[in-house]
């Protein structure tokens, strides 16, 4: 993940599924564990989807009918469906549907100060 700068991401391939690293700024952080739960269809914490504030894990399908996203587009910044307009959140949290759950968050630990080993869901 060395090449992955404070704001960006990277998208890998695993299994033919995508997915997303994100590294957060401490602002988008702050952003989103400001975020009211009941502003959000599918209420979930900021601290129970990214055990590491900077790094969030997440599935790059769609929960809304298994599309890929794409990271960085829509109102929020996040990930949006092209297919059908579902829009996320940098915490990947559901924000606009017609999906109704939060992208997967993928579980990984920590092995280096960019290196994250992935665990299968």
């Amino acid at each position: 993940m060395s090449a992955t700068p404070l704001g960006g991401w990277c998208q890998l391939i695993v299994d033919s599924a995508p997915i997303f690293v994100r590294r957060r700024t401490s602002d988008q952080v702050c952003a989103m564990r400001r975020e009211l739960l009941a502003n959000l269809s599918d209420p979930a914490r900021d601290e129970d989807r990214a055990s590491i504030p900077e790094w969030l894990v997440v599935s790059g399908e769609c929960t809304h009918a298994g599309c890929r996203v794409i990271a960085g587009l829509g109102d929020f910044q996040g990930w949006q469906c092209l297919c059908h307009g579902s829009q996320f959140d940098v915490s990947g949290r559901v924000r606009r549907g017609p999906a109704t759950r939060n992208l997967t968050v993928i579980r990984y630990e920590m092995t280096g100060p960019q290196q994250l080993v992935l665990h299968a869901t």
